[in-house]
């Protein structure tokens, strides 16, 4: 089976480092800005059209959802039958279910691959799609990362991704809130948040208070407060989470 992984920004790179660690080669390869290096094991395409051509699994790492649309509109006469795309672009359930439909009718597989963590550290995949091409592209994801998971129908795998990065930004906006209320008693912020973070439980959510902070993800916060609203829940810690990152961006909290 012939891989391709479409898109060589930071991601990009690091899925195909991931995939040449273990022992995949012969991967072909394309970059939006047309750029490429020599390296073992990799051979290099001028077009995206050539590399759809040539992949019967084609990984896609691009930086926002207007690069995704035009890729698929430049690359759907090529798209063949059985061909699987793994897309771990950063995009909304909705587009990711309109994508898988626009590619299962040129009778092609989309797979929406949610990475939640950071790719040269430790990470999640969640993967939505059709079941019969998870099972066809387990062991190449499995080379990108041991912890993956089929979350079911088209769109699941964005979903899931947003959902964690909605807890993440709950979680250390209750951290935030809590230290600055015992700073309020008198207990030193810093001091506080020491003590939290001996225990292994709750350290990581804190590495953000630590200077170490994780992206900012007003995004997933509204993807997920559009979930909660069509199914009719109020959920007060996201709306506090996203009110306060919304009021962070627009410089009225340091």
């Amino acid at each position: 089976m012939k891989i391709g992984v479409l898109g060589l920004n930071e991601k990009g790179q690091i899925i195909l480092e991931h995939l040449l660690n273990k022992t995949a080669h012969n991967i072909y390869a394309y970059g939006l800005d047309g750029t490429a290096r020599e390296r073992s094991g990799v051979h290099y395409c001028t077009t995206a059209m050539l590399l759809c051509e040539k992949a019967d699994i084609v990984l896609i790492a691009l930086d926002n959802s207007s690069d995704l649309t035009a890729l698929f509109n430049a690359i759907a006469p090529f798209i063949r039958k059985d061909q699987i795309f793994v897309d771990t672009t950063d995009i909304s359930p909705a587009m990711a279910h309109a994508i898988a439909n626009g590619v299962r009718r040129l009778e092609g597989y989309y797979l929406d691959c949610g990475i939640f963590g950071e790719l040269d550290q430790e990470f999640v995949l969640y993967i939505g799609g059709s079941s019969q091409a998870y099972e066809k592209a387990a062991s190449l994801l499995h080379c990108i990362g041991p912890h993956n998971y089929y979350m079911g129908p088209s769109g699941r795998g964005q979903a899931v991704r947003a959902l964690c990065r909605s807890l993440s930004g709950q979680i250390q906006n209750c951290f935030e809130e809590t230290a600055q209320l015992a700073q309020a008693f008198g207990i030193p912020y810093d001091y506080f948040i020491g003590t939290l973070s001996r225990y292994p439980q709750i350290a990581q959510p804190l590495e953000f208070l630590k200077g170490e902070a994780l992206p900012e993800d007003l995004e997933s916060l509204e993807i997920v407060g559009e979930m909660a609203h069509r199914a009719g829940l109020k959920l007060d810690g996201l709306y506090a989470a996203k009110r306060r990152l919304s009021e962070k961006r627009r410089g009225y909290l340091p």
